[in-house]
């Protein structure tokens, strides 16, 4: 049983065009996101955007790497992606988390 649409695979390490500039240092991987940490701080997403993963204000996915506008001048030096959350680390050990938030997970709900 065929899971995927075989049109979307690739089979080859393939350059990601709109990420050619820019100096990336990281790649994380979730279930159905992408996340990408240049060497200037700055954290790119793209993929499904259910739960808000993508951190782009909404549930939209897109399919090339975007700019998480909200991470602007924090100075990002470590990504992870979950199934259905991401996060980041600032150079001050400040934590990002978004996403689905259930369970407490994102650590910023009283259940």
């Amino acid at each position: 049983m065929t899971y995927y649409n075989e049109q979307y695979v690739v089979r080859t390490p393939t350059l990601i065009s709109s990420l050619l500039n820019k100096f990336i240092i990281q790649i994380a991987c979730g279930s159905k996101h992408m996340l990408a940490l240049s060497s200037d701080h700055k954290v790119y997403s793209w993929g499904s955007g259910d739960f808000g993963v993508l951190g782009h204000g909404g549930e939209t996915g897109v399919n090339k790497p975007q700019l998480i506008r909200a991470l602007i001048g924090e100075d990002i030096v470590f990504i992870t992606c979950g199934e259905f959350n991401s996060g980041a680390i600032s150079i001050l050990g400040r934590p990002y988390l978004w996403g689905n938030g259930k369970f407490g997970r994102l650590g910023n709900f009283v259940l």
